[in-house]
């Protein structure tokens, strides 16, 4: 990490106090927001994964990277989700830019209307695709109408693009009301 010309090197494991640069620090910063990273029923199966099959596959998905794990997650995904199936990707970042880009290469969507309280990643995935981005109030379905009714043209269709879950406030889209 560089800010202002300065390098912070993390030396420990990032909990509520990090080591940077050999200074303790409290730790206010990162995406792990419920700390799973740490959690120890999740060090252990990275660790079994890790034993079993290395420390990545060496290669994409389009050749043989695809492991039993991957599938297995993204069946756990697609049940949950109760969808005809699921893709996993290695950050959320990466997830918003290659989904968006994805719809929009289907040409699924003309308009993307974004919650505006999502994750930047999905705004800038939503900038990227070159589409009309509108945004609409947060969990607001109400104003999401409003705003389709105002901002759709005839035959266009939308894309409503929200975190499912927006973990800072720990609460989850209204996805069934965006969907009515």
């Amino acid at each position: 990490m560089a800010q202002a010309g300065k390098h912070y090197t993390m030396e420990s494991r990032t909990g509520t106090n990090v080591v940077l640069n050999g200074k303790s620090y409290l730790y206010f910063a990162g995406t792990s927001y419920f700390q799973l990273h740490s959690h120890p029923d999740v060090i252990k199966a990275a660790n079994e994964a890790t034993q079993q099959y290395g420390i990545g596959s060496a290669t994409t998905r389009a050749l043989t990277g695809t492991t039993p794990l991957l599938e297995k997650i993204e069946l756990k995904l697609a049940s949950y989700f109760n969808t005809e199936d699921a893709v996993y990707l290695p950050s959320g970042y990466l997830s918003s830019l290659a989904g968006l880009k994805a719809l929009d290469a289907l040409g699924m969507y003309q308009v993307i209307f974004l919650d505006e309280g999502s994750h930047y990643s999905l705004a800038e995935g939503a900038l990227a695709t070159g589409r009309p981005v509108i945004s609409f109030r947060h969990r607001d379905p109400e104003d999401l109408e409003k705003l389709m009714k105002k901002h759709l043209g005839p035959g266009q269709r939308p894309l409503i693009a929200s975190d499912g879950l927006f973990p800072v406030m720990a609460t989850l889209a209204p996805v069934r009301d965006y969907l009515n």
